[in-house]
């Protein structure tokens, strides 16, 4: 098992959590100059657990809860569409891609992976090709 810090920028963005074999794992944080913008759970390169999106004032206009990459609704889930496009204004129309998740082609195309998952996966398709 090999831990590290993960760090990155992303259009001005701070991302910091942690990679556990190169998969996200644990809390991850968004934030812009020291304001905190969001927070993501990961487990094993999957989203799992709660999403969060603040804006200015810290309070939550977006919660989101997911369980081994998949979305469960709750009664919990707080997405207020207008407030999201205006906190995220120069990152993503969409609170997705903040978090750089996608869902790919593989056994289950409704599971959202983390980008080290995403990365392995990429890396895999390509050395098949080779």
């Amino acid at each position: 098992m090999i831990e590290e810090n993960g760090l990155h920028y992303h259009k001005g963005y701070r991302y910091v959590g942690q990679y556990k074999d190169g998969l996200e794992n644990g809390l991850w944080t968004i934030t812009k100059t020291d304001v905190l913008v969001s927070t993501m759970d990961f487990k094993e390169g999957f989203q799992d657990g709660e999403l969060k999106i603040y804006n200015e004032d810290g309070e939550t206009i977006c919660l989101v809860v997911y369980t081994k990459g998949e979305k469960v609704d709750t009664l919990a889930d707080i997405i207020n569409v207008k407030e999201i496009t205006r906190v995220l204004e120069d990152l993503s129309n969409n609170y997705v891609d903040i978090w750089k998740t996608n869902n790919i082609e593989d056994e289950d195309e409704n599971s959202f992976k983390g980008e080290g998952y995403l990365l392995r996966y990429k890396d895999l398709e390509k050395l098949s090709k080779e």
